[in-house]
């Protein structure tokens, strides 16, 4: 599949003058589905959805992402799309379908040095999304009903220190995929 992205460079012209030129992609996703893309421009925070047929539309803004300067993660699985701040404490899922916005945030324990921990998961033909909501804790929203599935009650006893920094899910958003280390001492 062949996909160019032609909108990155679209400019919006009122009697002749130039007001609105999209350079900056922030980050761009293709479809796994279909031939069409999602990106995230640093001008407006637009979330926009094209193809190579009729260009592209806006489709969300996403105004809970802040560090537009540092590196961001775009995740697509249908019908939604995740954007997140890599070091940072923000991030928002787009229903593509209607424009609905759910936004997310971490606590902020060094998070200039962690990657948010956040993707999607197929279960029981439900698309739910993992995510990070303090360093050491990861829970699960049901994003059609918005419902969190992981509540529960939280002990602190201290054990050692074990850091959980990156993970993933499979290709078919079957399996989650996690590393640790644990601190010697």
């Amino acid at each position: 599949m062949r996909i160019s992205i032609s909108f990155c460079a679209v400019k919006e012209r009122r009697r002749g003058v130039i007001i609105r030129e999209n350079k900056n992609v922030l980050s761009i996703q293709c479809s796994n589905t279909q031939e069409e893309y999602y990106a995230l421009f640093y001008n407006d925070q637009g979330v926009y959805h094209g193809n190579d047929r009729n260009g592209a539309a806006l489709i969300a803004e996403l105004d809970n992402i802040k560090l537009l300067d540092r590196p961001l993660k775009m995740y697509y699985h249908f019908p939604y799309i995740c954007v997140s701040e890599r070091y940072g404490l923000n991030a928002a899922v787009v229903n593509i379908a209607d424009g609905r916005v759910i936004k997310f945030a971490r606590e902020d324990y060094h998070c200039d040095v962690s990657s948010y921990s956040i993707g999607f998961l197929e279960w029981d033909d439900r698309v739910l999304l993992i995510h990070q909501t303090q360093w050491n804790r990861l829970d699960i929203t049901d994003l059609e009903t918005g419902s969190l599935l992981t509540e529960r009650e939280i002990i602190y006893r201290k054990t050692g220190e074990t850091e959980t920094n990156q993970w993933g899910t499979s290709p078919k958003a079957e399996w989650l995929l996690n590393w640790q280390y644990d601190a010697i001492r």
